[in-house]
């Protein structure tokens, strides 16, 4: 299946300290986990949305989205990936997943079949970050955001969404902050 690709990387990262995206975890950049793993599983195209533009020139081949609405929230950058996605259906990534991998990735893409929004499920809750969307429901999601809301829980609760459960929560993981990292 043709995809898009954008690791979402928009936060201010103030529980960390430091911008996520760049610490080293394993010998590589936090963001570059979920960079892999979209271009494991064979993305089409793949871009960083928000947080410093440098982040994306530092990587082979990454295009650079600007978030459209800064400080609001991964909601705003989600709508800001599907914007200028080229293909109809994007899978998003957190730019703080430790051990997140192609599998995951290929299971939200298995999972969407005719449905707006596909992602896993960590402890029942939807992993809403970490999914795959339809470009067909980026209108709908624009209506949502320019309403108010700003929580992608809020946002994907009225959209049509199937989950799905990984064989590993421990690919799910992400780190908030530095002692996270190493837990």
């Amino acid at each position: 299946m043709d995809f898009s690709g954008a690791v979402l990387n928009g936060g201010s990262s103030t529980r960390m300290g430091v911008d996520k995206a760049e610490i080293s975890f394993k010998n590589k950049r936090l963001i570059d986990i979920s960079l892999e793993a979209l271009a494991g599983a064979r993305a089409n195209e793949i871009f960083i949305v928000g947080g410093a533009s440098r982040v994306a020139e530092d990587s082979l081949n990454i295009l650079y989205c600007q978030d459209m609405f800064p400080g609001e929230g991964p909601l705003g950058g989600i709508i800001s990936a599907l914007s200028v996605a080229e293909y109809d259906v994007l899978v998003t990534l957190p730019c703080d997943h430790l051990y997140v991998t192609s599998q995951v990735v290929e299971q939200c893409l298995a999972a969407l079949t005719i449905h707006e929004m596909a992602c896993p499920l960590l402890e029942d809750t939807k992993q809403v970050l970490c999914s795959a969307w339809r470009k067909s429901g980026l209108k709908k999601l624009k209506e949502i955001f320019d309403s108010g809301t700003r929580s992608v829980m809020d946002a994907v609760s009225l959209l049509d969404v199937v989950t799905f459960q990984v064989s590993n929560p421990e690919i799910l993981r992400t780190a908030n902050t530095i002692d996270e990292l190493w837990q």
